[in-house]
């Protein structure tokens, strides 16, 4: 509502060419005179816009702003799908660039940790194939062809890590063995290279298989080896380590293991006793209710051996029940490896160890023991 130059207040009634404007008071139509006449800016701005909103260009205008707004918008989408497009070069460009180091490095002949474990893992998350991956100490480590003996061995850490497993303790400390089809395979075709005379450290090697023929004379340190399987006669030396739930098909001549955990492996050769540390400072151990066992193709019935029991220590499995309801974070000691005296996860639960007698676990756990005292 508007007053014109005569004092009236007029409204604007009707819409499209029938919009017009009356006065409100006896509802009497305002000539286009009185409108333009008026004193009051307002109506005069009303009767400019009218004018505007019914001129062809007005149209027009809207026609070619709607044009211009849709070209805008497809370049910009076609912009915004180059980027995209851009970036993914970029970063297959960055791959191929991280795996050519990797092989570089990988190749590269020395021994010690120069970062061969880290290479390692970015060759499996690519998905590389390592079937023709030799990693002798003669192919990328100190060969000494004289004596045919390996000066320096090349040092691998952290395998698998970069794979998002190492979670918790029940990784290590865990109570059941896990059924065959459960198992992760966190590593992949890490199975297919070879590797001798070399050293692994702070590495995830879960549900590996292990052979004489690719794997051979290998030092391994801390690092979790739940639900491995050993094929024939590797030469292996283990610290510090868990082999929870592992089978061994031989009796690893030539091989020791030292203060790991050996909770319920499952050997093939009675043996296999003479590769366990038995002096104080390092012998291995095992939870009580899941301690070693012998299973032939003789006597394929696992059961407990006296002569493996003797070299171990078996555990309280009540002090299992108290570390994983600690639920304590193991990631920075395997991402950044051990500080001095620092111990591994298998480790510390050999020092928290409450040593059972084999009568005082047999006696606990009947049903494990049950055959313990029977002779093939």
């Amino acid at each position: 509502m508007i007053v014109n130059h005569k004092g009236q207040k007029i409204r604007r009634v009707g819409s499209g060419a029938r919009r017009t404007w009356v006065t409100v008071k006896d509802n009497r139509t305002v000539t286009a005179t009185d409108l333009t006449q008026k004193k009051h800016a307002g109506a005069s701005a009303v009767v400019w816009i009218e004018r505007v909103e019914k001129h062809p260009l007005t149209k027009l205008a809207g026609w070619l702003i709607a044009i211009f707004s849709a070209w805008v918008l497809w370049n910009t989408y076609d912009q915004i799908q180059q980027d995209l497009l851009d970036r993914r070069e970029e970063r297959a460009a960055r791959q191929e660039e991280r795996i050519d180091r990797a092989w570089t490095r990988l190749q590269q002949r020395a021994g010690g940790d120069i970062g061969k474990g880290y290479a390692l893992n970015t060759l499996i998350n690519a998905g590389v194939s390592l079937q023709t991956l030799d990693l002798s100490c003669a192919a990328i480590a100190k060969w000494d062809p004289q004596r045919n003996i390996c000066e320096s061995r090349a040092v691998f850490s952290n395998i698998g890590r970069e794979l998002g497993v190492f979670p918790d303790y029940e990784v290590y400390l865990g109570e059941a063995e896990m059924a065959y089809t459960d198992r992760p395979n966190s590593i992949g075709n890490l199975n297919l290279l070879s590797m001798s005379s070399a050293i692994l450290q702070y590495s995830d090697l879960r549900s590996m298989y292990f052979n004489s023929i690719k794997f051979d004379n290998i030092w391994i340190f801390a690092s979790n080896m739940r639900d491995t399987v050993w094929f024939s006669d590797t030469r292996i030396v283990v610290v510090g380590s868990g082999l929870a739930h592992s089978s061994f098909s031989g009796a690893l001549k030539e091989s020791r293991i030292e203060r790991s955990d050996v909770t319920g492996i499952v050997v093939a050769d009675e043996n296999f006793s003479e590769v366990l540390a038995t002096d104080t400072r390092n012998k291995n151990w095992a939870w009580a209710d899941q301690p070693p066992m012998l299973s032939t193709k003789f006597a394929p019935t696992r059961r407990p051996v006296r002569k493996i029991l003797e070299r171990i220590m078996l555990c309280d499995p009540r002090v299992r029940t108290e570390m994983l309801s600690e639920k304590r974070d193991w990631t920075r000691f395997f991402e950044d490896g051990p500080r001095f005296a620092e111990l591994s996860p298998w480790e510390e639960a050999r020092d928290r160890c409450v040593e059972l007698s084999i009568e005082t676990a047999a006696t606990r756990f009947p049903d494990v023991y049950k055959n313990l005292n029977i002779e093939h």
